[in-house]
């Protein structure tokens, strides 16, 4: 009986670790990066249009985790005086 409270501790423990290493902004790509950009605000994956094609496509990993980086600079900052 006393063991019982250590394994769901350890068994919680694993389970919030993942979570926290699949929503890492740093490391994550595609659909897991898609899934931090809908938890700051971005319904979908922004579509830009880039040289050289010129056609109109959503935004590759690596700006997409720059836009999730800023949005969420913006979601917390109150842009005052004395914060500026």
């Amino acid at each position: 009986m006393k063991i019982l409270p250590n394994i769901a501790q350890s068994s919680i423990e694993a389970q919030a670790d993942k979570i926290q290493r699949m929503l890492d902004i740093n490391t994550a790509e595609g659909e897991q990066l898609d899934i931090c950009g809908r938890i700051v605000g971005y319904q979908t994956r922004p579509i830009g249009t880039f040289y050289p094609a010129c056609q109109p496509a959503p935004v590759n990993d690596v700006l997409f985790r720059r836009m999730i980086k800023a949005k969420i600079f913006k979601n917390n900052g109150t842009a005052t005086i004395d914060e500026i």
